[in-house]
C-alpha cells in the first residue's frame, strides 16, 4: 500500500510520538527518533523492527532543516551514521537524506567537519560497472569515462550503518553493509556501491562550505579536519598576476644574465706574455672606464705542478688598489678509468677601478715545486665589463618565490590522494 503524498505528520504506532512527514511520497522508511522504531511507510507505518541504544553521531544538521543546495532547496529527511574499520583503523561520518519536491532525493555528507553533496549517476559511464574482483585482477589503477570527464581510481571502502532516524527512500537497518569503488576527477568522484539488495552508481562533489552552512541556518559549523579528497586548491584573489608578474621578472632576470655573460669579462685592452724567470714582472695598463668591472686573467704553462703568486694592482696616483695571492695547479694522469686533469692553467682576478688612467699589475712568485724551469706566463687584461651575478641572483629569487604556490598546490594534491589504496 502507498501512503497519501499529502501526509504531514502521524504519530509513530510504537510509542505514539508526532512524526513530521517530509520526504515526498516515494519513503519507504520512517525510523523513529523518539524509540528507535523502523516503520513501514507504505504500509500504515506499522513496525518492522527496533534500533534502541544508538549512539548519536555528531553533526550541525537536524531534521526538517532546508537549505539551498547547487540552486535546489532541500529539506533534510533523514540520518545515517556509517563506520568503517580497516587494520585497526576506524572512520566515521553521517548521511543526510535530502528531499526536493522537484530534484528528488540525494545526500548530504559530514565527515571530518567537511560537507559533501551526492546524487544519484544516471547518465552512463564507461566502463558501465566495477568489481573488487575486478580490480583485483587490473595491472594498473582503472579509470572510469563519465559526462566527459575521466575519473581515476582512489579506494575500494566497506562500511556499515551505524544509526538511523528520519525518512529514507528505502530501508536501511543496523548493520547494513555497502561497498564503495571510488574514481575521482579533479572536482567530483564517482562511486559504484553495492548492498545484499542493490547497486548503484553515485557522483559526489564538494560545495562551497560556507554557503551550505549560511544556507541552512546552522548555529555552529564543525572544524575540518585534514583535507577532504574533494576539497579544491583555493588560492589568493590576486595569486595569477602575482604568479605572471614573478615569471616575467623571472625570465626577464635570466634573459639580462644570458646576454651580459658575453660582455662580462669587458674589452680586452693587453695581453703580455712573459716566463716565470722574468718575475716580478710590472704590466702597465690602461683604464679608460672608472667604476666597471676589470678583468686579469693570470695564466701558467705548468703540467703536473704548483705555484703560488703575490698580485697586487696600484692606480694612477701610485696608490695601491689591491694585493692578493692565487695559486695555479694543473696536473694529468691516466689510470685504469682513462686519462684524468686536476685543476686549472689559469686564475681569474675581477676588480672594480675608481679612476681612469693608467694602472699597473705586479705579478711575482711565491712559491712552487716547479724544477724544470720557467715556464711560460701570460696575463690578459679586460675593462669594461659588468656584474652579472645580481641578475642571476634575482632570477633564482623570483624563481623560488614563483615555486611556492605550486609546491602548495602539490602538497594540496598529495593530501586529496592520500587515502589511495592500490597496491602494485
Amino acid at each position: 500500500m502507498t501512503r497519501k503524498a499529502a501526509l504531514t505528520s502521524i504519530n509513530c504506532t510504537s510509542c505514539g510520538a508526532g512524526l513530521d512527514v517530509l520526504g515526498g511520497g516515494r519513503v519507504q522508511t520512517h525510523v523513529c527518533g523518539y524509540c528507535g522504531s523502523q516503520l513501514d511507510a507504505q504500509d500504515h507505518y506499522k513496525v518492522l523492527q527496533k534500533f534502541t541504544d544508538l549512539p548519536r553521531p555528531e553533526t550541525p544538521f537536524q531534521i526538517g532543516m532546508q537549505g539551498t543546495v547547487e540552486g535546489v532547496i532541500y529539506t533534510v529527511i533523514g540520518t545515517l551514521g556509517f563506520e568503517e574499520k580497516y587494520r585497526g583503523r576506524t572512520w566515521t561520518w553521517v548521511d543526510h537524506q535530502l528531499y526536493s519536491p522537484t530534484h528528488g532525493y540525494a545526500f548530504l555528507t559530514v565527515e571530518n567537519g567537511h560537507f559533501v553533496f551526492t546524487r544519484t549517476y544516471r547518465k552512463a559511464t564507461s566502463p558501465q560497472w566495477l568489481t573488487p574482483a575486478m580490480i583485483e585482477t587490473m595491472e594498473t589503477p582503472p579509470s572510469v569515462k563519465a559526462g566527459g570527464d575521466t575519473y581515476r581510481y582512489y579506494d575500494t571502502s566497506e562500511s556499515q550503518i551505524t544509526f538511523a532516524e528520519g525518512e529514507f527512500n528505502w530501508q536501511p537497518k543496523i548493520g547494513d553493509r555497502s561497498t564503495t569503488i571510488s574514481l575521482m576527477s579533479r572536482d567530483a568522484v564517482i562511486a559504484f556501491s553495492k548492498t545484499d539488495t542493490e547497486e548503484e552508481t553515485i557522483r559526489s562533489v564538494y560545495p562551497d562550505q560556507l554557503e551550505i552552512a549560511e544556507s541552512f541556518g546552522l548555529e555552529s559549523v564543525p572544524p575540518l579536519r585534514g583535507v577532504h579528497r574533494l576539497q579544491q586548491y583555493q588560492s589568493g584573489p590576486h595569486t595569477n598576476f602575482v604568479r605572471n608578474t614573478l615569471m616575467v621578472a623571472m625570465i626577464a632576470c635570466f634573459v639580462i644574465y644570458l646576454g651580459m655573460l658575453g660582455a662580462l669579462r669587458g674589452q680586452p685592452t693587453q695581453e703580455v706574455r712573459f716566463t716565470e724567470g722574468d718575475l716580478p714582472a710590472s704590466i702597465p695598463f690602461d683604464v679608460s672606464r672608472a667604476n666597471r668591472i676589470a678583468t686579469v686573467r693570470l695564466g701558467s704553462g705548468l703540467e703536473n705542478n704548483w705555484a703560488y703568486y703575490e698580485i697586487d694592482v696600484t692606480g694612477p696616483d701610485g696608490e695601491t688598489l689591491f694585493e692578493t695571492g692565487r695559486e695555479i695547479a694543473m696536473y694529468t694522469g691516466r689510470d685504469s678509468d682513462g686519462t684524468w686533469t686536476e685543476g686549472s692553467n689559469e686564475t681569474t682576478l675581477r676588480f672594480m677601478p675608481t679612476q681612469t688612467g693608467r694602472h699597473t699589475l705586479t705579478v711575482a712568485l711565491s712559491e712552487t715545486d716547479n724544477q724544470s724551469g720557467p715556464v711560460r706566463m701570460s696575463a690578459r687584461i679586460f675593462e669594461g665589463g659588468f656584474v652579472a651575478k645580481w641578475f642571476l641572483f634575482a632570477g633564482l629569487f623570483f624563481m623560488l618565490i614563483w615555486i611556492i604556490p605550486a609546491a602548495r598546490f602539490a602538497q594540496h594534491q598529495r593530501k586529496r590522494w592520500a587515502g589511495w589504496d592500490w597496491n602494485d
